[in-house]
């Protein structure tokens, strides 16, 4: 619910076959920007890949938590 995440966000409105599904964030503007979005918000990845199970993932977090982020999609089958 970052910069990156936001832009992402706008880029994926264009995309006819995408929808956005959920939001994963720790921050405090996480939930608000989730609300907008009209979509659950998760402090944790790992909680949103078990109760949402997306199609896929946008990874938006630090760069240094994205290896670790990707790695815990990947093991449960949600490409990255």
């Amino acid at each position: 619910a970052g910069i990156m995440g936001r832009q992402h966000y706008q880029h994926l409105r264009n995309v006819p076959q995408a929808q956005l599904c959920a939001v994963a964030d720790p921050g405090p503007q996480a939930e608000a920007f989730a609300a907008e979005c009209g979509v659950p918000c998760f402090a944790d990845h790992r909680q949103m890949l078990e109760r949402v199970r997306p199609e896929a993932v946008i990874v938006a977090n630090p760069n240094n938590l994205h290896v670790a982020t990707a790695l815990d999609c990947i093991e449960v089958g949600v490409p990255v």
